[in-house]
């Protein structure tokens, strides 16, 4: 039955319905140039090609075109691959059906879910002493042969692992030559790989009653009783990974302390004591991202000084996207309604609003330092950080403070799409361009965020 999984997601229908998820107007463009109309224009040879070439094992990856994303100034950049439109979705069929050779990663958690169970575990008297690990260039050493070994135990269809070795084999950017260690960073495939490839270690460090352990990619906290352990786990850890992955760990980024008398920081949050006499501890943003939110307000700000066509009532609709994010009508069967999207829903989890209300002040006052327009009307309409996070947390099923894509009129969206974005779509496409304009424009300012948290 298992090998049939391959061939149910690569079916032509099938094909059509992740295209629709993953190939959009914003989808990057790969090496071909092939842009999103084009792909439109011969969609159904596209997916009559990708189906049968795959299924006779005939289908190549073009080389994936290399993004570099710079995290700080004392870090190497981190290179992103981009796909093909068309091996984008070979690799988002790819995908699916890994998920379903591996139910246990059809959804994996989000950060703010780790960091909402970490609160729950900080709660649990004992485990004062915190380890934390980082995994040296995760993506870039992860061993193809011991990865391949690992899936083979659960895969035994060959055109499914073949289609895989070609997928994390393929040469990014002016690299010619295959690619025979790492995973590439940016395709479909690859987060579900990462997973498999460090089950053994997941499962053998989340059955032991003696610690608590969190994994989020190449980050590593555990949770014990006292700082001889965490020392023992350290070196525990080190050897077991470099015996039996092949990786390494970063040593100037790891960290034991006691978690009443030293803050760390972990997945965007700093972690720290209040007040150590009283066991009581305070989760809060961390500086860097602190201090991404207030560069992106200059942004948008000094982009609205300078460019004379961009108007007030622009400058507050994208910042109030900013302060706010965006609901959106969930499509599948999930127990919420909504999705939510936007960088303050990876902050629900603090303890501490005292920020919130500092960015509200933040932003007012640089507002106020604009020459370009009347007072009275500065912050007409402006939104606010701590009023958005409380309805978040208190009040998503009836907000109407929070953006919602799904209940922006039509005759608002031409409004919005033609003075805010320069774009005056026909009617029967009004719909899927508002919503992918604006998804865009929110995942550009979460890119920041997961850049501090991954």
């Amino acid at each position: 039955m298992k090998r049939k999984l391959l061939r149910s997601q690569f079916r032509i229908n099938r094909l059509k319905e992740l295209k629709k998820k993953s190939i959009t107007h914003d989808s990057a463009i790969g090496i071909d140039n092939m842009t999103y109309s084009r792909f439109k224009q011969i969609e159904q040879s596209i997916l009559v090609k990708i189906r049968k070439e795959v299924l006779d094992e005939s289908y190549h990856f073009k080389t994936y075109k290399e993004k570099l994303i710079i995290k700080s100034r004392n870090e190497y950049p981190r290179c992103i691959s981009i796909p093909t439109l068309t091996d984008k979705l070979c690799l988002k069929a790819l995908n699916e059906t890994l998920k379903n050779y591996y139910p246990e990663y059809q959804r994996t958690k989000l950060p703010q879910e780790w960091i909402k169970e970490l609160r729950k575990d900080l709660a649990i008297k004992g485990n004062n002493i915190f380890l934390k690990i980082d995994i040296k260039s995760f993506f870039d050493n992860v061993n193809h042969n011991l990865l391949l070994k690992k899936l083979k135990k659960r895969i035994k269809d060959k055109k499914t692992l073949s289609l895989i070795t070609d997928a994390i084999e393929n040469p990014t950017g002016f690299n010619s030559h295959k690619n025979y260690e790492g995973l590439p960073q940016g395709i479909a495939i690859s987060n579900i790989l990462s997973h498999i490839y460090l089950k053994d270690l997941d499962e053998y460090y989340d059955k032991r009653n003696d610690l608590i352990y969190i994994r989020y990619v190449d980050d590593l906290l555990i949770l014990c009783p006292t700082i001889t352990q965490a020392e023992s786990l350290k070196k525990e850890m080190k050897n077991k990974l470099k015996d039996e992955f092949y990786l390494d760990i970063n040593e100037d980024k790891g960290k034991i302390g006691n978690i009443y008398d030293e803050k760390f920081n972990f997945l965007g949050y700093e972690i720290g004591s209040i007040n150590s006499s009283k066991n009581e501890l305070k989760i809060v943003m961390n500086k860097k991202s602190i201090l991404k939110i207030e560069k992106k307000i200059i942004n948008l700000l000094t982009v609205f000084k300078k460019e004379r066509k961009y108007t007030i009532e622009k400058m507050i609709f994208n910042l109030n996207l900013l302060i706010t994010g965006s609901l959106i009508q969930n499509e599948s069967h999930s127990k919420y309604k909504y999705d939510r999207r936007g960088w303050l829903f990876y902050y629900l989890q603090i303890t501490d609003i005292t920020v919130l209300y500092h960015l509200d002040q933040f932003v007012r006052d640089k507002i106020k330092n604009i020459d370009k327009i009347d007072n009275d009307i500065k912050l007409y309409g402006l939104k606010k950080f701590s009023k958005a996070y409380f309805e978040m947390k208190y009040n998503l099923s009836k907000t109407t403070y929070i953006f919602n894509i799904n209940k922006v009129d039509k005759e608002n969206k031409q409004r919005i799409l033609k003075e805010f974005y320069n774009k005056e779509p026909d009617e029967e496409n009004i719909d899927k361009i508002f919503r992918y304009t604006i998804l865009n424009q929110i995942k550009n300012y979460e890119k920041d965020i997961i850049s501090q948290i991954s």
